[in-house]
């Protein structure tokens, strides 16, 4: 690359950290706004990369090929900045997982990755459907599980004994269901039949995002959609095995502005 088309890229790369500053409302301090100027330098790279290599479109065009985007969505963080999300989500995140849920209107939602639940709330104000979220238990110790990375270790330390704490005592608590296990040996058909939407975002090791996606795909209904979550520089185990997806032939696609990838389930086919 040369000297001016670094320039370029350099100045391609300015309006995504101001976007990406603009819209990051949740946490306010400045060092996370010198965390998040970095990382908008990293997702920019990693967007015009090499390692990049599923197509990205617009939620409302991915959503209009077989539903019509909702007028209006409910945020669980609504009125309160200061909520406490954990230091993991977005803007883009909540609001694509709000418009998927909105749009599409499962019946049934599988979650891997409950954490603190803002999530699983966002999914359960912006739809009826039942949801089964899966988490370590509390008993757990990180240390002890060697699939996870760094990131993974601090977060787990972080949600012990909170997990789910954002949808408790709130009236759609009732249609949330928990199930605390290590996912890696979790047979999900014995738990439930069918799924319309399954959320991927438990642990980022290649084994984690393996395992959650055979489940996934084992109680996928026809027509279902299964989302992964951090497809971007920082999960590079998270990458590998997408864009393995991608390259054997499944039709994935990025939502843009967001760390998303999403599947719609066509039809029966072989488990990985």
């Amino acid at each position: 690359m040369g000297i001016i088309d670094k320039a370029v890229e350099a100045i391609r790369i300015v309006p995504q950290a101001a976007h990406a500053l603009y819209f990051d409302v949740f946490r306010q301090d400045p060092d996370h706004i010198a965390q998040t100027a970095r990382a908008s330098i990293r997702d920019a790279c990693f967007l015009t990369g090499a390692d990049h290599k599923i197509r990205a479109v617009a939620l409302a065009q991915w959503l209009s090929e077989f539903a019509t985007p909702p007028s209006a969505l409910t945020m669980a963080f609504a009125g309160n900045q200061n909520s406490d999300v954990g230091a993991v989500g977005s803007a883009g995140y909540f609001q694509a997982l709000a418009a998927i849920c909105a749009a599409t209107k499962p019946e049934q939602i599988v979650e891997f990755g409950t954490y603190l639940g803002v999530g699983t709330a966002t999914m359960a104000l912006n739809c009826d459907a039942q949801i089964l979220t899966i988490d370590l238990p509390d008993s757990a110790q990180a240390d002890e599980i060697e699939s996870l990375n760094v990131t993974d270790r601090n977060l787990v330390g972080c949600s012990r004994n909170r997990v789910g704490s954002s949808y408790r005592g709130k009236p759609y608590a009732s249609r949330i269901k928990e199930l605390r296990c290590d996912s890696r040996v979790l047979n999900l058909g014995e738990h439930i039949a069918q799924a319309q939407l399954c959320l991927v975002d438990g642990g980022h090791s290649y084994e984690c995002v393996a395992a959650d996606t055979k489940n996934a795909l084992r109680v996928i209904a026809p027509g279902g959609i299964i989302i992964w979550d951090d497809y971007f520089w920082l999960y590079p185990d998270v990458v590998k095995f997408l864009n393995e997806m991608a390259e054997a032939g499944t039709s994935l696609a990025k939502i843009k502005g967001t760390n998303l990838v999403v599947y719609r389930h066509q039809a029966v086919q072989p488990l990985r």
